[in-house]
């Protein structure tokens, strides 16, 4: 028999710091180290939570709990996950912000207040909070990774590696030919002067 869960105890405040702290370790891992790992880890994202989905299914009809009542109407999480799995496999804007608010209405609740009646190893435990703490993790990443991803765009410094260039007359750094004002020492550039 398993110890019972225990709301905030320890194995349950793990839970929660891991769900924060995978998706950040992971957005800081694509930033400095594997730029091109996006879709690697979204692809990874949308196996666990694909994987929790079903062995929650599975799990269900093992224990003989799966029945009309508690299977459809499906609930908030299950329209979460099917809306983050096509986000992280089809990124757009739509499926994310469906994803980002039922995640957070409802999933974010589902993890702070689990349904799970005995602790960790129980697969109950394992699977509800590995499967709530997969959707809460997704979102987080895509949180941190697409606005870092386009703010790091916006103040890009160098061209294009294939883009025409130009020097800079001021202070000789490389800049794109079309460049209105300098990204080093923003000196305006000739033929582009601003009228008064």
């Amino acid at each position: 028999m398993h110890d019972k869960f225990v709301l905030f105890g320890h194995q349950h405040l793990v839970v929660i710091a891991l769900t924060f702290a995978v998706p950040t370790v992971l957005a800081g891992v694509k930033r400095r180290r594997l730029p091109d790992a996006d879709p690697l880890f979204r692809w990874f994202f949308a196996a666990v939570l694909i994987g929790t989905w079903i062995a929650w299914y599975v799990l269900f009809i093992a224990r003989g709990w799966l029945g009309l009542g508690n299977a459809l109407p499906m609930n908030l999480c299950d329209w979460a996950t099917i809306a983050l799995i096509a986000a992280l496999i089809r990124p757009s804007q739509k499926t994310y912000e469906l994803a980002y608010f039922w995640a957070l209405a409802g999933t974010m609740q589902g993890l702070v207040t689990p349904d799970v009646n005995f602790a960790f190893p129980e697969p109950q435990f394992i699977v509800f909070l590995l499967g709530h703490g997969a959707i809460i993790a997704a979102v987080v990443y895509f949180l941190v990774v697409k606005p870092a991803q386009r703010l790091m765009d916006r103040f890009r410094t160098e061209p294009e590696p294939d883009a025409p260039t130009k020097d800079c007359p001021e202070c000789l750094s490389s800049i794109p030919e079309a460049a209105r004002r300098c990204a080093f020492c923003t000196a305006e550039q000739p033929g582009f002067a601003t009228a008064a």
